[in-house]
């Protein structure tokens, strides 16, 4: 798509359609093999099948280099400038470096490459962008991704018009992005990735209304910041094409719950995974919070997403207890099918809803500290419940982990244990640092597990029996035990 080499009436959208049937075609022929996936089902990467590659070599055993190179990658090249040699190669359509660590893309290369589609320039050590890079004006994707050192990006940038996918991954120190006029010209940007790079945050974003992908939206950092130029919740508003995953990060730093509502991700129906980050967790560390959590209910409150939402995120809100903060439109997510609560540190009590979720097969619960006991607040039960009836009823996958002071899993307690079936879908469960559980529920044993992982948590052992019984009909058990050495049992 990037090559434009598929030639469909109609818009992006159709052309999308058609570019993913002949992939899919050809990898029902065998031309690529060991196709990789992210959790949304996107292709991220696959190869070439052994015995097309093969049969290529053949053909082309006899060709020597072509000076009418079209297609070009780069691999090892040294710390500084591109090669010299390379600009004589004005028929160049793709660029792409592996393992590289060039400083600059320079001007005269520009001058010498202006038919780029594609241009790859990831994992270097890109220190500028020159502003000449808005005349290569056919490029449709660019990839400026792990380059750290690179702090600008020129409005010059905003002169590549049919430009569609811009990455600009784990870009640290890029704090000077294009402005808002300049971004206006980016008519057919579809995608725009900027996972990691925290201080991509122009109002320019909201005039993008044609984007299609937008990994993560970046509100200001903290409160009583200058937010002049930065995002509001409200800059959503009109991004109703954004499709997939969103992650909206930094949302402690929102004053007035009130932006949520005019937000409208009710509106985004073609969005599927949600993920509402109270602190911009990076994946190794959720910054510290203090409050009641108060104003975080009622930011939730007004994020309500449509209904047809199958994954949702919330990470290190404030909250005593998950109840106090659980947002009141959750049990409306009807096509819920997995859900994640990270990093509530204040919360002491787990309550809420969660077996009444008609469809939700997978949830992971982690780092509450402060959490001693789950009990029948877990599973949704309240005193005006009926008395039969199936909680977690499609529950496969449970996980709980980084809970150094739980020490007690119930059941049903005082409720009619013999009318009420608790998770009968389970079949995998992962106990990851919880250092202190020593109590499991009976209802486990009655659970169909397939699969049972203890890392760290040292309580639950063959020698505890009694519990250890409530687990030991699945037929694979495994214990990492401190020194991370996994034992089948």
């Amino acid at each position: 798509m990037s090559q434009d080499y598929l030639e469909v009436k109609g818009g992006n959208q159709e052309k999308k359609i058609v570019g993913q049937w002949c992939f899919e075609n050809l990898v029902m022929q065998s031309f690529f093999k060991d196709i990789e996936e992210d959790l949304e089902g996107n292709i991220r990467s696959c190869k070439m099948h052994d015995i097309v590659h093969d049969f290529l070599q053949y053909l082309t055993k006899d060709e020597c280099f072509s000076m009418v190179v079209r297609h070009l990658s780069l691999m090892f090249a040294p710390k500084g400038p591109f090669p010299v040699s390379f600009l004589n190669c004005k028929s160049l359509r793709t660029l792409t470096t592996f393992e590289s660590e060039l400083t600059s893309y320079t001007n005269e290369l520009i001058s010498q490459s202006k038919s780029l589609r594609t241009l790859n320039l990831s994992k270097n050590s890109i220190l500028e962008v020159p502003k000449e890079i808005g005349g290569l004006i056919h490029l449709r994707y660019l990839d400026l991704s792990h380059n750290r050192e690179l702090k600008e990006l020129p409005d010059s940038l905003c002169d590549l018009y049919n430009l569609q996918t811009l990455r600009l991954v784990k870009c640290c120190e890029l704090v000077k992005f294009p402005d808002e006029e300049a971004m206006r010209k980016l008519t057919k940007l579809k995608h725009l990735y900027v996972e990691g790079s925290p201080h991509v945050k122009s109002k320019g974003i909201r005039s993008l209304t044609g984007l299609q992908k937008l990994d993560v939206f970046h509100l200001n950092g903290y409160k009583g910041a200058d937010k002049e130029g930065t995002l509001k919740l409200q800059d959503l508003k009109n991004l109703n094409q954004l499709e997939g995953s969103l992650s909206i990060a930094h949302l402690e730093s929102v004053e007035d719950a009130s932006e949520g509502v005019k937000a409208c991700l009710s509106e985004k129906h073609l969005l599927h995974h949600l993920k509402l980050d109270f602190a911009c967790f990076d994946g190794w560390h959720v910054p510290e919070r203090k409050g009641t959590g108060h104003n975080d209910r009622e930011i939730l409150n007004a994020l309500q997403p449509h209904g047809d939402l199958e994954s949702l995120s919330i990470i290190s809100g404030l909250a005593t207890c998950f109840s106090c903060l659980c947002p009141n439109w959750i049990l409306s997510l009807h096509k819920l099918t997995r859900l994640e609560l990270q990093y509530f540190r204040n919360c002491e009590l787990l309550s809420g809803p969660f077996g009444r979720l008609p469809s939700l097969e997978s949830f992971a619960v982690g780092g509450m500290g402060k959490v001693k006991k789950v009990g029948v607040e877990f599973l949704g039960l309240d005193s005006s419940s009926s008395s039969c009836l199936t909680l977690f009823p499609k529950l496969k996958n449970l996980e709980f982990a980084e809970m150094p002071r739980w020490e007690q899993w119930e059941g049903v307690g005082g409720y009619f244990q013999n009318n009420i079936t608790i998770m009968p879908s389970l079949s995998r469960l992962r106990f990851y640092r919880c250092s202190k559980l020593g109590t499991l529920p009976d209802f486990l044993h009655k659970t169909p597990l397939q699969s049972v992982t203890v890392e760290h948590s040292p309580f639950l052992t063959p020698k505890t029996s009694e519990e250890w019984a409530k687990i030991s009909h699945s037929p694979h058990i495994q214990r990492c035990k401190i020194d991370m050495k996994f034992a089948d049992i």
